[in-house]
């Protein structure tokens, strides 16, 4: 029974009470009532936890047009812009379907941190329980991180149309949570910046499209004094040195990119070096971050099945 990452018990007991575990050790008293389950010669491990989900949230790209402004489509209580939208609560907009979490459970997931995987500021994530129990809900913490990236979504605004334009409307966000935190009392309600000033206690974490892209958001967080978690690409190792100092946490794709048919020469020559130097170097991602001491989490990603799965993670533990 792996109880921790320190604590691995050889020959013991795991006492289960009304769905939840209640002891464990390496010897326990039963009641006379107890059911015994004979698990020799396998292991017990904790359920993983996905930190990198959009498991139940709502699929749509449509704009809600009770919030519209001259300018955004949204009301002028909101944001301005509509890929700002921290007064999403993920909790309430979650829908459990039992069918997408099945995949997960397979491959040994208990629970996901699931969010709205759209917009710069995209509001709240919640942890979410994967598996059916007739008397408690999946919800097992509602609205507790926050998320932000320097990916305008589904907005149907033209700004921000660049990185550029990413990095300075977040960045621009930021300071005016800070003004609106002085202000408030007589600038008017603006429900986006009060769910952002709570939203900026919570646990953050910055979605990235490519590694440098996190070298970028730490220079945002030290900026505005905050601590970021950073969901990575798989090709941080491109960066490994200017990484190497990060004191945040990677969650990285336990997915790499399969070989390529090299059957026909004249193919081969259109297959660019880039791609083929992120084929052979991937699966050696998460060792070249550990090995730097930087902490690294998995998650599922594009996985499809949880074969998929524990063969990617087999692979990086190879290298």
């Amino acid at each position: 029974i792996i109880v921790s990452p320190t604590k691995t018990i050889t020959n013991g007991y795991l006492l289960v009470e009304k769905g939840k575990i209640k002891e464990v050790g390496s010897v326990l008293l039963k009641s006379s009532n107890a059911i015994e389950i004979d698990c020799k010669g396998k292991t017990i491990i904790p359920a993983f936890i996905d930190l990198n989900s959009d498991l139940g949230m709502p699929k749509s790209t449509a704009v809600d047009r009770r919030r519209m402004s001259p300018d955004s489509r949204k009301e002028n209580f909101f944001s301005w812009n509509e890929a700002i939208k921290p007064e999403f609560q993920s909790a309430e907009n979650y829908t459990n379907n039992a069918t997408a979490n099945e995949n997960l459970l397979k491959a040994g997931f208990g629970f996901v941190l699931t969010h709205a995987q759209d917009g710069i500021v995209r509001g709240t994530g919640s942890v979410i329980s994967l598996g059916a129990h007739p008397v408690y809900t999946p919800l097992v913490a509602a609205n507790v991180t926050t998320h932000f990236s320097l990916e305008k979504g589904n907005s149907q605004q033209n700004y921000p149309s660049s990185q550029m334009g990413s990095i300075a409307l977040l960045r621009q966000t930021l300071y005016d949570a800070k003004w609106y935190h002085k202000n408030k009392a007589t600038a008017g309600i603006n429900l986006s910046m009060d769910a952002l000033e709570k939203e900026l206690e919570n646990p953050i974490f910055f979605s990235t499209s490519e590694a440098v892209e996190i070298l970028r958001g730490e220079k945002i967080a030290q900026e505005f004094e905050l601590k970021f978690n950073y969901v990575g690409t798989g090709n941080e190792y491109q960066f490994i040195k200017q990484l190497k100092d990060l004191k945040a946490t990677v969650i990285v794709p336990a997915y790499f990119p399969e070989a390529y048919n090299v059957n026909d020469p004249y193919i081969n020559m259109e297959i660019p070096l880039k791609e083929l130097k992120h084929w052979e170097l991937a699966p050696s991602n998460p060792y070249l971050l550990a090995s730097n001491n930087i902490p690294i989490c998995f998650t599922f990603g594009k996985n499809k099945t949880e074969k998929d799965f524990w063969s990617h993670i087999r692979k990086a533990i190879e290298r």
